[in-house]
């Protein structure tokens, strides 16, 4: 009687085990943090090790891209050991591509000016910039470009 019991105690552990190796796909990632040069995004992921989606690549170089630049992979690590949830880095890198020719905006009225400043200024704030720091208004400038 006492195999038995141990044999199911055994079999029990085993199951566990098989069933924490079992991968099952990512959830969609998302932006976490993010600014003119860094991007974070996480998503659940189910498996014994950290994964590297395309899609969570994608999400970076499309948000690099708003300024001009192109994404770079930093690091990847769990939130910690008991949760499914994954930290994936990146770096936007290359050169801010910004026009300082007001040109276009010339024959604008003072007012349509003045609106087109205001929704960067929302957008630059909504992806996380602080208003009257160096960075806000580079995010302002290239957004109207």
């Amino acid at each position: 009687m006492n195999s038995n019991i141990l044999k199911n105690i055994l079999s029990f552990f085993i199951c566990l085990l098989f069933v924490g190796c079992v991968t099952l796909p990512p959830q969609a990632p998302v932006i976490t943090k993010a600014d003119i040069d860094n991007v974070t995004i996480e998503y659940e992921a189910f498996g014994v090790s950290v994964t590297l989606t395309q899609e969570a690549i994608n999400l970076a170089e499309k948000h690099c891209m708003q300024f001009g630049r192109t994404s770079e992979h930093i690091s990847s690590e769990p939130e910690s050991w008991i949760k499914t949830n994954e930290i994936h880095k990146f770096r936007c890198k290359g050169n801010i591509s910004v026009k300082n020719n007001l040109q276009d905006y010339k024959g604008l009225e003072k007012k349509e000016f003045s609106s087109i400043i205001q929704n960067a200024k929302e957008k630059c704030k909504k992806i996380g910039f602080k208003e009257k720091t160096k960075k806000f208004g580079n995010c302002i400038l290239q957004l109207i470009d």
